[in-house]
């Protein structure tokens, strides 16, 4: 999907993708309320109102939150309420999300406010849609719930909405009514549940979920790439990625690898069987269609979940205008979707320890072919032999942040909220190892063009081709020892910046920093 700058995406509360919330995110396109939707809104704001001051207990509306549960709100207070459990929710760390996090949290409460089933009023919908497009980004901690609705995080959002707290608009931070007075808006009044609206939602966690596995997509392609390069490198055998074999097995993921490592190396020395060394190499090698297609697939598994999650109506209590009914629920709860990544991040370990042998056996001249680690000189110059260090202790700390996090579950609200699976946490520990492993995918690119090098340059595949001319364009070969924290920053770089496969078309398959 391509989009232009400024293109309006228009929010129904049933067709949000990833990709749509990254284009808004980034600034490529702005939204607009789907107009059917947000009259359905209003008019359930309207039974609202009616209902609110009736005799009958609602969650959050007459009555208290969490242990308060059981007190009553008289109805002279109900608005005043409201704006209590705004301010009381405001929890958070001084940490915050960055503007294009915040962006991606805004477009899918928006959704989710249009799916209907809240109640809210029409001018916290109309908010959402003017933050997006005017520019206007609240300050939202990155810490503050353990998995049963983004509590503290969307509190201090929500401050934005009534002229409090502080955003960013135009670069600068700054309070939030001077940021509306600039626009020609004016604070939002709360009325009946708007409080609890604007904090119990899950929509900072799905945001900057959107956010990280559209990285992790990125990711993915340069991990392909790097693999496929570092076969040329070591010379290995591609007999592991033929059609019988990849047919053999019908797993989509170790398909699309192989697919993606044959497309890659069309043209490559490697497809002449003579040019391989071996009839079996290293399982880091062979298996390599078997470990990254998991990656692939665990996206997939999480990717599912979450576009689910961003058109589903979560709100506690759920309000049914049919029934003029409010439904007490535990749909908040972020399990279904968000403790996927936790699998992901398992994955993603896994390959970071194929990568790390794979480079043991590149600098391994027994394995390889090719010079201790990877030097012309080798005694006088250690080569890459200290960047082992570096990428071990890489892949140590990936291997900490895959260990679980959603085990972690401590009783709040007086044993009342008694489960939760620390939801942010995991976002951000799989943001963390995403992190760590686009400097080990960049090394492994990195090394992989030295082999290349010392194999005196052979005829390389179409985009392996490339692959190792953006690196050298940034990195020069390792001729003599040098600095090498520099090199490792540059293909870093590289790798989190997409500028190694943008635009790159195989198949039925093209990159871009929009797809």
């Amino acid at each position: 999907m391509e989009v232009k700058k400024g293109t309006i995406i228009e929010l129904t509360g049933d067709n949000l993708s990833i990709e749509k919330v990254i284009h808004i995110a980034q600034g490529r396109a702005k939204v607009q309320l789907n107009s059917q939707a947000f009259d359905r809104v209003v008019e359930e704001r309207e039974s609202l109102n009616k209902l609110a001051r009736r005799e009958e207990p609602i969650y959050g509306v007459n009555t208290g939150c969490g242990a308060n549960r059981d007190v009553r709100i008289p109805d002279d207070r109900i608005d005043e309420f409201q704006r209590s459990v705004l301010l009381s929710h405001c929890v958070g760390t001084e940490e915050i999300h960055d503007d294009e996090v915040v962006r991606a949290i805004l477009v899918c409460r928006a959704n989710t406010l249009l799916k209907g089933g809240t109640g809210v009023q029409a001018g916290i919908l109309k908010r959402h849609e003017d933050f997006i497009n005017l520019g206007i980004h609240p300050l939202t901690p990155k810490k503050g719930s353990v998995g049963t609705g983004d509590l503290g995080q969307m509190a201090e959002q929500g401050l934005a909405f009534i002229g409090e707290g502080e955003v960013r608009y135009q670069g600068e931070q700054m309070p939030a009514l001077q940021a509306l007075g600039e626009e020609g808006l004016s604070p939002l009044t709360l009325g009946p549940k708007d409080g609890m609206i604007l904090c119990c939602t899950n929509a900072a966690t799905v945001g900057h979920m959107c956010a990280v596995l559209y990285r992790a997509e990125k990711t993915l392609w340069h991990l392909d790439l790097a693999g496929a390069l570092s076969l040329e490198a070591f010379r290995g055998n591609l007999s592991p990625f033929q059609d019988k074999v990849v047919q053999s097995r019908a797993f989509a993921g170790q398909q699309k690898t192989s697919n993606r490592v044959n497309t890659f190396l069309q043209g490559s020395f490697l497809t002449e069987p003579q040019n391989q060394r071996s009839v079996q190499d290293p399982l880091s090698f062979r298996c390599m269609a078997q470990v990254h297609g998991e990656c692939h697939d665990a996206y997939t598994f999480v990717k599912h979940a979450l576009e689910i999650e961003m058109n589903s109506i979560c709100d506690n209590p759920m309000f049914d205008a049919e029934s003029e009914a409010f439904i007490h629920h535990g749909n908040f709860h972020s399990q279904p979707f968000v403790t996927r990544l936790e699998y992901l991040g398992l994955q993603l370990s896994s390959v970071t320890s194929m990568i790390q042998n794979r480079l043991q056996r590149l600098m391994n001249p027994e394995f390889s072919g090719l010079t201790k680690f990877l030097t012309n000189d080798p005694g006088v110059s250690s080569g890459f032999s200290t960047l082992q260090k570096t990428y071990s202790q890489l892949a140590a700390e990936i291997r900490h942040l895959a260990n679980p996090g959603s085990l972690d579950s401590y009783n709040v609200a007086n044993s009342v909220e008694d489960h939760g699976n620390m939801a942010p946490f995991i976002v951000q520990k799989t943001e963390d190892i995403l992190e760590h492993l686009e400097t080990i995918i960049g090394i492994e690119l990195m090394v992989s063009s030295q082999g290349i090098d010392l194999l005196d340059k052979p005829t390389l595949g179409e985009a392996t081709k490339i692959g190792y001319h953006s690196i050298r364009q940034f990195v020069p070969p390792l001729e003599e020892d040098r600095v090498i924290s520099k090199d490792i920053k540059e293909v870093k770089t590289l790798v989190k910046r997409n500028e190694i496969i943008q635009g790159m078309k195989f198949g039925n398959e093209t990159f871009s920093h929009s797809s």
